[in-house]
């Protein structure tokens, strides 16, 4: 419907299954954009952080199938989430294989916490194997909370911790040659070369 009336779209997804509707979105490139939404390349950790998600592997086969016929996509690598896949190789292996798939935006931010995710945090602190105390002073710290975190807040990192990792984020996909910002589906900003 939305192709029928010419309205451009952005599908945003973390999921395998939307290889099925590929000649769909073929059929309308020069007007939608789509979006995997990336928290890691390391399978242990996304066992235990993202257990229903395919592996990243899997992921970037099928980035590949879409960025080949030149339909327009990114990576947005969220969450970030502080000491677990924050650290640089972390980061640049995502990087990395949105390169080679073709990808030319690459985007990011980090966790942003709130009580029933603060509690699903500290399991994934215990089972990847951190030293779950200290881990959970850091975030207190990093978050600037006490426990326990009262509901209905929502709570953003720290800026200058926020800061460091979109910088660093940003300089890593700008020597990729790809673009750090979100796409806009407007004909005149769409600056990227063919790989």
């Amino acid at each position: 419907i939305l192709q029928k009336y010419n309205i451009p779209y952005y599908v945003f997804t973390k999921s395998a299954l939307i290889s099925r509707d590929l000649t769909l979105h073929k059929q309308y490139k020069h007007n939608c954009f789509l979006v995997w939404s990336i928290t890691t390349c390391n399978e242990n950790i996304r066992r235990i952080v993202e257990p229903g998600t395919p592996p990243s592997f899997v992921l970037f086969k099928v980035i590949i199938r879409f960025c080949d016929p030149g339909i327009r996509c990114a990576v947005n690598i969220d969450p970030i989430l502080p000491l677990i896949t924050d650290s640089l190789n972390e980061i640049e292996s995502i990087i990395d294989n949105c390169y080679n798939s073709g990808v030319h935006y690459v985007f990011g931010t980090p966790l942003r916490l709130r009580s029933d995710i603060w509690e699903r945090m500290k399991i994934v602190f215990k089972l990847v194997n951190k030293k779950e105390t200290e881990v959970i002073r850091q975030y207190t710290k990093l978050y600037h909370f006490k426990e326990p975190m009262r509901q209905g807040y929502n709570l953003y990192v720290d800026k200058i911790y926020a800061d460091t990792i979109q910088k660093n984020l940003k300089e890593r996909v700008m020597e990729k040659g790809m673009l750090f910002d979100f796409p806009h589906l407007d004909e005149n900003r769409y600056m990227w070369k063919k790989r």
